[in-house]
């Protein structure tokens, strides 16, 4: 019988060096495909919601006018934002981000509770795209959101849309009443109240954002809890967004031109809508 050659220790330094390189690069690739994935998640996300986002412009006199944010809960048109935002109001002006090459239009304010600073504004048109809402969602301190909105200001202009993002800081709870609001990091901005707080953990739109807090520190910004819009409306949030606009209008739900039992399921006929291009026709 033959005896084996011992191998040479050059052989055993490189195949100790390529081992070493695969599991480098390996891990690497791994580590890029995560940070890829994480990025188009964040980039998908945004392009789905964000026709449903407007900018608003309230008149209060000749020389006197508010700017704000809003986004689309129903796909026949109406939109959520801060009571702030649209108080005293004579003539109200909503539009989109340029890209999407669509007209303005006056809104008309539906319901406004200045308690829990919340507006109800509606739009003609129907197909709109809107923000998926479930009222059952339940944010966590430390959920990824972002935010939406249209910062203030002539240079940045009104078709500019603004992405910020950041985590659920803490959900106060205000010591006199039940009162909650959420703290965010997410950077805010004038103008950018009533836009969208969007918790990516949950998938759904939780809060209105409403400004900065605390003397404008940063880091200390806060939103409306989505929900407050059943109590806004006194309607419980089992019957759905339907249940709620018709209480705040003020009509029955048959009115919707197409209601659905979930806005979720209306947020993806109004991405069929978008694809088709017949959105707000």
């Amino acid at each position: 019988m033959m005896d084996s050659k011992p191998s040479s220790p050059l052989v055993h330094q490189w195949v100790v060096i390529i081992i070493i390189s695969m599991l480098i690069f390996g891990t690497a690739a791994v580590a890029a495909r995560a940070d890829t994935s994480d990025t188009w998640s964040l980039r998908d996300t945004v392009r789905e919601i964000e026709p449903a986002v407007v900018w608003i412009i309230a008149k209060i006199d000749t020389n006197e006018w508010s700017q704000g944010t809003g986004f689309i809960i129903h796909e026949d048109g109406y939109i959520i934002t801060n009571a702030h935002v649209v108080e005293d109001a004579s003539d109200i002006l909503v539009g989109w981000p340029n890209r999407f090459d669509r007209d303005e239009q006056l809104a008309t304010v539906i319901a406004t509770d200045p308690d829990l600073d919340l507006a109800l504004l509606s739009i003609p048109g129907s197909h709109f795209p809107v923000i998926p809402f479930d009222p059952l969602a339940s944010p966590m301190c430390g959920d990824a959101v972002v935010t939406l909105g249209f910062p203030a200001g002539d240079d940045l202009g009104l078709g500019n849309l603004s992405v910020t993002r950041g985590i659920i800081s803490s959900i106060r709870v205000e010591s006199e009443r039940t009162n909650r609001t959420i703290q965010t990091d997410a950077a805010v901005t004038l103008g950018c109240s009533g836009g969208p707080l969007f918790d990516l953990d949950t998938g759904t739109v939780v809060g209105i954002v409403q400004g900065k807090g605390m003397f404008l520190l940063e880091g200390f910004n806060f939103a409306v809890p989505i929900d407050y819009i059943f109590e806004f409306s006194q309607t419980p949030p089992e019957l759905g967004t339907e249940a709620a606009i018709a209480s705040l209008g003020g009509f029955h739900d048959e009115n919707f031109s197409a209601p659905w039992d979930r806005s979720l399921e209306s947020y993806n006929q109004g991405l069929i809508a978008r694809g088709q291009a017949s959105w707000g026709e």
